[in-house]
């Protein structure tokens, strides 16, 4: 096991399904696998990782621990302190759950096709794909603020430094830019603009860099998020679905389902290619973590590679594994 993952100890203890005799660890840090499954069959899931001390998946935990089942097509989750937020966004709706006992903790109901979600300024904000807007929740009591309402149907959403960015939905009039705005609601709506439609977002937190991936023979933005400047472009000729960013290397899934390209964040050069049909990404430390959700009827993977990119293990999850999550 990597240096980096000795920081995965967890705190267990064990929670009782309330729906048969598996029992799930109750971790102090976990991976999270969001599982889609099939639109419409409300079989979405959620998947966990302990790689500390069983080096196992357990899936479905959602619906283990509560006795109900998360939703239909879960898409994406995020992460506060103790708090995981999922949008379900064929449910319309974003379950809270606590990360430790994955017990929920409440529901933020009426919000129209919730696709993505960010934390900043104590607020939860919501991209609202039918509704071509963001909802911003009140943390506090989980009421909806406001809602702003944009040019473009969004998808992916990240905050970086005080800052709000928001991309665009693949396959909707292509739309080039990224919306941005101030996550304290001071101010109005800018726009960046670009030459492609930037469909995904990753956020440099430690080096306040925006990487978007633009999608039809795109590529990869890298922009300075104070100055909403671009510095440089990244590959060429792709159709980036999935970005992931961590230190000095960035990857991205290049088409629907495809292969993974790693390139070095400050030279841009492709370092490697990663083989497979790839659908969620992540990093940790210089490890990547991937999902194969198969032939999306079975459960799907996730892999996991080394920092010398050589697939490490896989290991089984739920239907259709879209995105991977670690827990601060």
């Amino acid at each position: 096991m990597s240096l980096y993952l000795l920081g995965f100890l967890f705190v267990h203890s064990c929670a009782t399904s309330s729906s048969n005799d598996v029992q799930i660890p109750v971790t102090g840090q976990s991976v999270f696998i969001i599982c889609e499954g099939n639109y419409g069959a409300g079989n979405s899931s959620l998947s966990i990782l302990d790689t500390a001390l069983t080096d196992t998946t357990y899936s479905d935990v959602y619906m283990k621990v509560n006795g109900r089942k998360l939703g239909d097509h879960a898409h994406s989750m995020t992460v506060k302190d103790s708090l995981g937020y999922i949008a379900i966004t064929g449910s319309d709706r974003v379950e809270v759950i606590n990360l430790r006992t994955f017990e929920r903790m409440g529901t933020i109901q009426n919000i129209n096709t919730p696709r993505d979600l960010t934390i900043a300024q104590g607020r939860l904000f919501v991209t609202s794909y039918e509704d071509s807007s963001v909802v911003v929740v009140d943390l506090s009591d989980l009421h909806v603020e406001t809602t702003i309402k944009l040019d473009h149907r969004p998808d992916e959403i990240v905050a970086i430094a005080g800052t709000v960015f928001v991309s665009c939905a693949p396959n909707f009039n292509r739309d080039t830019v990224i919306t941005y705005f101030d996550a304290t609601l001071s101010g109005g709506l800018e726009l960046i603009r670009l030459s492609r439609s930037p469909i995904t977002l990753a956020a440099d937190y430690a080096n306040g860099f925006l990487y978007a991936g633009c999608d039809s023979a795109g590529y990869i933005v890298k922009i300075d998020a104070s100055t909403k400047e671009i510095i440089s472009i990244i590959g060429s000729s792709i159709r980036v679905q999935r970005v992931a960013v961590k230190d000095s290397i960035i990857a991205c899934i290049a088409g629907s389902n495809g292969p993974i390209h790693v390139y070095n964040t400050m030279t841009g050069v492709l370092i490697a290619t990663l083989s497979g049909n790839f659908r969620g990404l992540s990093i940790s430390g210089k490890e990547i973590f991937a999902t194969n959700a198969a032939d999306f009827l079975a459960p799907g993977e996730l892999i996991w590679f080394s920092a010398v990119l050589k697939e490490r293990h896989r290991y089984p999850v739920g239907r259709v594994p879209a995105q991977i999550v670690f827990s601060q």
